[in-house]
């Protein structure tokens, strides 16, 4: 990865361990002729879809062959959708058409792909990387589960972003996809003052306190904030402007449950306590959407 690379992703992995690092270490496995499962997890806003794109990029620099495909909450109902996508991204003829048997779920057209993956694997590494996985059809899901466990050991990679957050309970599909003792998992979270600085690098006149105030240290609101200020932008955000998008970006990305909490904060008011906001959301607990809204630093407490 490149320095400019490394210096956008400076949030460390559970235990420590550098992203770049971790990636670079991962990519290497697979170049060295063995599989693996990748998760990057992480808030709205918090960088996934970027670090995925990296790895797409470093991967395919290396020489292999690249297959993406980004799951959409209105794509659940789409059979086979996340993997039509992944197959229509490669090259022609590297895949053979999904048909009917595909969607029948036979079983062994699900062996049959993941051994034409592997039979391409012989050539040269496979990456396989599916955005937001959480909204991955089942159908999908069960190629993706039999992928991670039986690729190996061929050179075959598979790197997903998952978002908890955006769902009140994962499908066990995802769960048993990602929650495995061998997955390599990559949590990105929310930048540290440092960070905040480092990301930056100048480019703002406000301090880094306010910066990290303002962002709550989410990487996507901290580059829409900078943005908004190099564009002229006044302590008072334009309601159209890059940091107001960006605020709803991760509102809608964090899920329903996080939209609704975040209203009824902007009507109770900071003064107000969980027990009362619980009431008003009628679920007798805060539940996950305030947890979303912390997580992607948009609420500090019970304060935007």
């Amino acid at each position: 990865m490149t320095t400019a690379a490394k210096g956008r992703f400076m949030t460390e992995a559970a235990g420590g361990v550098p992203v770049a690092g971790a990636l670079e270490t991962v990519l290497a496995m697979c170049a060295a002729g063995r599989s693996g499962t990748v998760v990057i997890e992480g808030a709205a806003g918090c960088g996934k879809s970027r670090l995925l794109d990296a790895v797409a990029a470093q991967a395919g620099a290396a020489g292999a062959l690249v297959l993406r495909a980004a799951a959409t909450e209105e794509g659940l109902l789409t059979p086979l959708g996340v993997l039509r996508q992944a197959v229509g991204s490669a090259p022609a003829f590297a895949l053979a058409r999904i048909g009917a048997e595909h969607r029948a779920l036979r079983e062994e057209a699900v062996r049959e792909f993941c051994a034409q993956l592997c039979a391409l694997a012989v050539e040269g590494p496979v990456v396989l990387c599916v955005d937001d996985v959480q909204y991955a059809d089942p159908q999908s899901l069960r190629y993706l589960d039999h992928i991670a466990r039986y690729a190996r050991p061929a050179a075959v990679l598979l790197v997903v972003t998952l978002c908890a957050q955006t769902r009140e309970r994962l499908s066990v599909a995802v769960a048993e996809l990602t929650r495995r003792p061998q997955v390599r998992r990559i949590a990105l979270g929310l930048l540290s003052p440092r960070e905040v600085a480092e990301v930056v690098g100048g480019r703002s006149a406000r301090s880094v306190d306010e910066l990290c105030r303002l962002s709550g240290g989410n990487p996507l609101l901290l580059r829409a904030l900078v943005e908004e200020e190099q564009a002229g932008g006044s302590v008072v955000f334009a309601g159209d402007g890059p940091f107001a998008g960006a605020v709803a970006a991760c509102l809608a990305r964090s899920g329903p449950a996080a939209v609704a909490s975040a209203r009824a904060v902007a009507v109770l008011g900071a003064g107000t306590s969980e027990a009362v906001l619980a009431r008003m959301l009628g679920t007798g607990m805060p539940g996950p959407g305030l947890a979303a809204l912390r997580a992607c630093g948009l609420l500090n407490g019970l304060r935007f």
